[in-house]
């Protein structure tokens, strides 16, 4: 059901977005979680308006090698959280143009052996956009995502172990973002 309706919500926005002249961007990333440590990824923003208050649809990807030394476990822990939300930007076309906002996210967290359980959170952002504001922009933000700890089941060849992974924490990133 999560599934479908986040599918939905992503055909939305892609046609509310193609609609009303909006934005896409990529970008890279660093988050700074509580349990796993830091973590690098990228992904895709889908922005619908164009200046003033405007409507996010976030996907983004991170892996990073995971171990427990007192399990002897290495593996990876591997996340994909999409972020709806709403974000106030300047509508005034100057080269430099600060942001806010906030949403909710759902996150769907996998490990290399074992199983986890997804997240649902919220987020809060900041940020810069540096550009032109009627062709491309470059940007720079941080961002802080709130989620309850998720419960993790490693499993090995001749045993099993359940713990709480806490993947709150700071995001920054770079990126470019392409008007429509």
């Amino acid at each position: 059901m999560v599934k479908r309706s986040v599918g939905m919500a992503v055909v939305i926005l892609l046609v509310t977005a193609v609609a009303s002249a909006g934005s896409f961007s990529l970008f890279g990333f660093a988050w700074d979680q509580a349990d796993v440590g830091t973590l690098g990824g990228g992904g895709l923003r889908l922005t619908s308006g164009a200046g003033g208050w405007l409507i996010d649809l976030t996907f983004s990807y991170g892996n990073k090698q995971y171990s427990l030394p007192e399990l002897s476990y290495q593996g990876r822990f591997k996340i994909l959280p999409v972020d709806l939300g709403v974000r106030y930007t300047s509508p005034y076309p100057h080269l430099v143009r600060p942001y806010a906002g906030g949403g909710i996210t759902y996150s769907f967290i996998n490990i290399t052996t074992g199983k986890a359980n997804n997240k649902w959170g919220l987020y809060g952002v900041g940020g810069l956009y540096i550009g032109n504001i009627r062709t491309v922009d470059f940007f720079i933000e941080a961002m802080y995502r709130s989620m309850n700890a998720t419960r993790i089941t490693f499993r090995g060849y001749d045993w099993e172990a359940s713990t709480k992974v806490n993947a709150s924490g700071w995001q920054g990133s770079l990126g470019v973002t392409f008007h429509l």
